[in-house]
């Protein structure tokens, strides 16, 4: 299906523009093909646009598309807009920008089962952000278990190790970093070890997009804890009232918003 916006009346001026709105993304000029930046740009003039056609001819549906219908990124729309206030973009890593946790719980059940400590997928999930030897000292008190978390951990980095090939980009997220590169500054704040997360970033793409990665071996308290993300705005020189975090999980939620920064949960995005 395809509708087609009226030109600019002539009365406001010269055919400024002429486009199409396709729902077939590979349409030739269609709005949808453009990337969610230019979108979000065109958004407050297809509103004005909007405004003119119920004030003169009615309402303005059938004529322009809502302001919405023009980005195929249904999930990035709001991820990509980013007012002047803010000057930094802080993303969590794991369940982020990398679809990692998936293959995270694997490891960890691979190396708990050899050690007789049982936990449920929600029990894990609850706990995302968490440092890996917070997370294991955790599940072995609540199984009454006995450990070596140093050994455990070694050993649960070794089983992740060799599935980190099963990785990929959240691409809805990579995106907004992509959009703001070199327009925000950018950094990384995780609750895991460094060399995982700089090779996530590497398996990815992205490890040289970021002015600064923040992991669990540069602060003392982690999430919810707010010193990673308050780290991060240091290292960056931005205060944290002009930073916005990405997050997916309840303690990483929670960490931004004790930084006293614009907090957004992706879990309620798309990642298509």
């Amino acid at each position: 299906m395809r509708a087609r916006l009226p030109c600019l009346p002539s009365k406001l001026g010269p055919r400024l523009y002429q486009t199409h709105y396709a729902a077939d993304s590979d349409a030739a000029g269609s709005v949808g093909a453009m990337s969610p930046r230019l979108c979000c740009w065109l958004r407050p003039v297809i509103e004005k646009l909007s405004v003119w056609y119920d004030d003169r001819l009615g309402p303005a549906s059938g004529r322009l598309p809502r302001a919405c219908q023009l980005c195929e990124h249904t999930g990035t729309e709001k991820m990509s807009t980013v007012d002047d206030t803010i000057e930094a973009l802080i993303f969590d890593c794991d369940g982020t920008l990398v679809d990692s946790m998936p293959t995270h719980y694997r490891s960890w059940q691979t190396v708990a089962a050899r050690h007789g400590i049982a936990f449920t997928e929600q029990r894990f999930y609850e706990l995302a952000g968490m440092p890996s030897r917070r997370v294991i000292k955790l599940f072995a008190d609540e199984a009454g278990v006995e450990i070596d978390v140093e050994s455990v951990v070694a050993e649960r980095e070794v089983v992740y190790w060799e599935r980190i090939h099963e990785i990929a980009p959240i691409d809805s997220v990579v995106q907004v970093a992509a959009n703001h590169r070199g327009l925000k500054k950018l950094a990384v704040a995780s609750g895991g070890i460094r060399p995982v997360v700089e090779r996530q970033l590497e398996v990815i793409g992205v490890l040289d997009w970021f002015e600064s990665i923040v992991t669990a071996e540069d602060v003392v308290r982690h999430k919810p804890d707010p010193d990673s993300f308050l780290e991060a705005a240091r290292r960056l020189g931005v205060a944290p009232e002009r930073c916005r975090v990405y997050e997916d999980a309840d303690l990483g939620v929670e960490a931004a918003r004790r930084a006293g920064m614009q907090v957004v949960d992706i879990r309620s995005w798309s990642r298509a």
